[in-house]
């Protein structure tokens, strides 16, 4: 029978097994480790643990994280491009049981956000544009399901407004953990609190082991394959590489960030050349006609 779809009985980790895990993301999550009833990795004691024994991961298994400054408002996410067109930016990006790193490689850092928004998988597993644990993004406004946590400072006194189905806990960012600031710790016990298992971040963040769950000893229990395997029973789009910048929505985006830039720069050879680039994107690609409908507009404004 095939490893990946055959299922085996559910080996529950030891208490001990998730505090070590804890322990190594921040010692300040260890007390939670009672909570976690059914968490997302298997078992401990086989040199493979995914393929030797343990569950199929299933999207219930998952949480999708979105770190944010913005509100949203009427329960909606909504993508940057929803309040500034001009960045072509039509995404929503997320991580799967973990944080976006503290700074990731373009400089851009999540450490201090205004809201932790958690949402159960399975509830928006059919918006899923593209999978990938480290960067998971949804197409156009995100409407939040019931079951969805937004976390917020508890000294945040701004008028919120409706959160539709969401709920909206308060917490108190001023505990840093050892390892974490307030604002991530809080977020990752909101998430412990919800029954889900937390990947190990690394100094880098979700982006230096590009998603794979990892053992307290630095094994690695669920590889890319693994996600392959999720994302093809699960109908989803693996997102290989570098997700956004391989994906068609990434290459708009692109196109528009150099435009402006070299438009700033006042470099019409290269303004020119992010031009032909994107026209010869449009001939060869087939994308939504109102996002291709977008871009046109963008170049001809060039």
């Amino acid at each position: 029978m095939d490893i990946f779809t055959e299922k085996r009985s559910f080996i529950n980790p030891t208490e001990r097994q998730i505090s070590d895990h804890l322990g190594k993301i921040d010692p300040q999550l260890i007390p939670y480790a009672p909570r976690l009833t059914k968490p997302s990795y298997k078992d401990l004691s086989t040199p493979e643990p995914f393929l030797e024994g343990g569950e199929i991961l299933e999207p219930n298994d998952l949480v999708v994280v979105h770190l944010t400054d913005t509100f949203p408002e009427g329960g909606i996410i909504h993508p940057t491009a929803f309040y500034r067109p001009e960045t072509l930016r039509f995404t929503i990006h997320t991580t799967i049981n973990s944080l976006a790193p503290k700074i990731n490689i373009y400089g851009w850092n999540w450490e201090k956000r205004q809201y932790g928004i958690l949402i159960p998988f399975d509830k928006v597993i059919g918006r899923v544009l593209a999978f990938n644990p480290a960067d998971s993004f949804f197409l156009e406004d995100l409407e939040l399901p019931e079951g969805t946590i937004i976390i917020k400072n508890k000294d945040n006194t701004a008028n919120l407004g409706s959160s539709g189905k969401a709920q909206i806990v308060e917490a108190d960012f001023s505990r840093p953990g050892e390892k974490l600031n307030g604002f991530h710790r809080a977020v990752y016990e909101q998430m412990i609190e919800m029954g889900y298992f937390p990947q190990v971040v690394s100094e880098y963040g979700v982006w230096h082991s590009w998603g794979d769950y990892g053992l307290p000893d630095g094994r690695t229990l669920v590889g890319r394959e693994v996600w392959e395997e999720f994302c093809k029973r699960n109908n989803l789009e693996f997102a290989k590489g570098n997700p956004h910048d391989s994906h068609w929505t990434g290459k708009l985006e692109n196109f528009a960030y150099y435009l402006d830039y070299w438009k700033e720069e006042q470099d019409q050879q290269r303004v020119l050349s992010v031009i032909d680039g994107a026209k010869e994107f449009l001939i060869s690609n087939k994308i939504p006609d109102k996002y291709k409908k977008a871009l046109e507009e963008l170049i001809n404004q060039g």
